[in-house]
């Protein structure tokens, strides 16, 4: 059993070496991600009420919070917010990575409300694949997934601001723009790969 849990953790100190190599959004929490399964196979005998995910709601979140997600989005944007591989400040310190400034601005917009995020580290893969609901037609406040123009792979995330005729306008964290900053591109460019509604669950 010891032989089997040390196996388990240099598994892990091994990933975190190897995420030194690589520059990626994404990275640094997908090893949050694998220690988080590492941590639930040795309690997932104990009791299934410590999901995550046992009060996810809901079919439809608030204008409302989607309204106040735009607005942190935009401090953010004008408050000459660096980009930081990892980042994940609160307002005025102020380095985010894509999916930090997805998180800090819904943290804020939940504030006194009955919502709460699934998770409050998460990738942009992640929320894409398990933290999301797909739409068509985006609102204010709603998520934009994008990728390398010839690939399928979701490495990056911003916030849909706006479409205007046949562009897509959204905040994001970029080290391109040395920041956040307001994007935009037509609805067909090959990087936008799809939009989606962030989950949210109960408190």
């Amino acid at each position: 059993m010891e032989r089997t849990k040390l196996k388990k953790y240099f598994i892990v100190l091994f990933l975190i070496i190897t995420s030194l190599l690589f520059f990626s959004c994404d990275f640094i929490f997908i090893v949050d991600d694998i220690i988080d399964i590492l941590q639930n196979e040795e309690t997932s005998d104990n009791s299934s009420e410590n999901s995550d995910y046992k009060t996810t709601v809901s079919d439809k979140i608030p204008t409302s919070i989607k309204e106040r997600v735009v607005y942190y989005a935009t401090l953010y944007r004008d408050s000459d917010t660096e980009y930081k591989y990892g980042g994940q400040d609160p307002l005025r310190s102020i380095k985010v990575d894509c999916s930090g400034l997805i998180i800090r601005c819904y943290q804020y917009a939940l504030e006194g409300t009955e919502y709460e995020l699934l998770r409050n580290d998460m990738s942009s893969s992640y929320i894409y694949e398990s933290a999301s609901n797909y739409v068509t037609e985006p609102e204010p406040g709603d998520l934009v997934f994008m990728g390398d123009a010839n690939s399928s792979k979701i490495n990056h995330i911003g916030i849909f601001t706006k479409k205007i005729g046949n562009t897509i306008y959204f905040i994001d964290s970029t080290e391109y723009a040395h920041g956040v900053s307001e994007r935009s591109y037509d609805i067909n460019n090959s990087k936008i790969k799809s939009f989606g509604e962030m989950k949210l669950k109960l408190k």
